[in-house]
C-alpha cells in the first residue's frame, strides 16, 4: 500500500518524507495524546468521551514506530467494557487489526489495518496547518 502522506512504498519506510517532517507529524500526534490524558486528569473523564479517536492515534503513532500495541496499552482511555466495545467498532470498519498471540485476553495485539494506516495518513496529509506544536 503506498503512502498517503508522500505517495511513497509504506508508512514511514520507503516514505519520501524527510525525517524533520516525520518528527512533526510524530509530535503533533504524542502532543495530541497527552492533551486528551492532562484534560482527563484535570477536567474528569466523564465529560469528555472520544476512545476511538484515541485508539486511532495511539496506534498511528505505534505503527509509525513500527510497534505493535496490547489492550492494557489502552487502560487510560476507557474501562475495559467501553475500550472492547470500541476495538469490536475500529475492527469491523476495517480500520484496526486484533491478533491473538496467546490465549488470554491480555495477549491480544492491535495495530492499524492498510486501510486504517490511509485514513490517518490522509487526515495528517490533508492538515494544511501545523497543531498544537510547541
Amino acid at each position: 500500500m503506498r503512502c498517503a502522506l508522500c505517495g511513497g512504498a509504506t508508512l514511514r519506510e520507503g516514505c519520501r518524507l524527510d525525517n524533520t517532517a516525520w518528527a512533526n507529524i510524530e509530535h503533533q500526534v504524542e502532543v495530541i495524546l497527552r492533551l486528551h490524558r492532562m484534560r482527563q486528569q484535570i477536567l474528569g473523564a466523564e465529560i469528555f468521551g472520544d476512545p476511538a479517536w484515541e485508539i486511532l492515534l495511539q496506534l498511528y503513532l505505534s505503527t509509525s514506530k513500527g510497534e505493535q500495541l496490547a489492550t492494557k496499552d489502552f487502560d487510560w482511555i476507557a474501562p475495559p467494557t467501553t475500550l472492547a466495545r470500541w476495538i469490536t467498532v475500529l475492527e469491523e470498519r476495517g480500520w484496526v487489526e486484533c491478533i491473538l498471540i496467546g490465549v488470554k485476553q491480555t495477549d491480544l495485539r492491535m495495530r492499524l489495518s492498510a486501510e486504517g494506516k490511509a485514513k490517518m495518513c490522509r487526515l495528517f496529509r490533508d492538515l494544511r496547518h501545523p497543531i498544537l506544536v510547541s
